[in-house]
């Protein structure tokens, strides 16, 4: 009887989402995407496969004029893709990597957002399987963090913005792959691929009178984001 109900309790699961799906093709509004969100999030872990043959349209949805939504979609995008398997999981973060310099500002603010939830979901999972190793030494995950860290200097408060969340996603869910460099007297600046590196720009960010208070928050975030993840961290204060 037990088992029973679990499966009528899922399959009212199954069809609350189809609809939630439907109606977010007919409009793309933020309850749909929030209901969407949820229901994947908190749902059977089974149910993110569901739509692993649909990434194309969160693709599509991260062009939206919305920045919540795009915000929202990207965390959709990280829940779908971390239960993929390793080829399908390769394949949806090199398309979105692909598209970055071709799309317009708005795509690109969604499609870095996606690459954050992506890569941070995909490190939490491989630390609860014991494979945090081999994530962390990826060498797309090594090339999609060094990109954010090098967004961090784009002209566009939205990409910086993007960067910074995605960044804090990271820092959170477990060491970034980055060398953590030397402090050196004699120069101003210390490497940008480095721990050390990222975590000047961030403050640099925080402190700066010319960004704008949102940024700041957003890099404040980050730059605590850093510590969660990496209990090593050596750069703490």
């Amino acid at each position: 009887v037990i088992a029973d109900g679990g499966n009528k309790k899922r399959e009212l699961i199954v069809k609350f989402i189809d609809l939630v799906e439907r109606l977010l093709k007919a409009s793309a509004g933020m309850s749909q995407a929030l209901a969407l969100l949820h229901f994947i999030g908190a749902g059977p872990a089974d149910i993110g496969k569901k739509f692993a043959k649909k990434m194309d349209w969160f693709k599509y949805l991260l062009d939206n004029t919305r920045e919540e939504f795009r915000e929202t979609i990207a965390a959709v995008y990280g829940l779908v893709s971390a239960s993929l398997s390793e080829q399908e999981f390769d394949k949806a973060v090199t398309d979105l990597t692909r598209s970055l310099k071709e799309k317009q500002l708005e795509y690109q603010h969604g499609a870095i957002l996606a690459l954050g939830h992506s890569f941070g979901r995909r490190l939490l999972l491989a630390r609860l399987s014991e494979a945090q190793d081999k994530m962390a030494s990826a060498d797309i995950y090594v090339k999609i963090t060094k990109m954010m860290v090098s967004s961090l200097d784009n002209s566009h408060n939205l990409i910086i913005s993007a960067a910074c969340l995605s960044l804090a996603e990271l820092g959170r869910s477990g060491p970034l792959p980055l060398e953590a460099g030397e402090v050196k007297e004699t120069e101003d600046k210390a490497e940008a691929d480095t721990k050390l590196g990222l975590v000047t720009k961030l403050l640099a960010l925080v402190k700066s009178g010319k960004t704008s208070m949102k940024i700041r928050e957003k890099a404040a975030l980050a730059a605590g984001s850093l510590c969660l993840g990496d209990k090593q961290f050596p750069f703490r204060r």
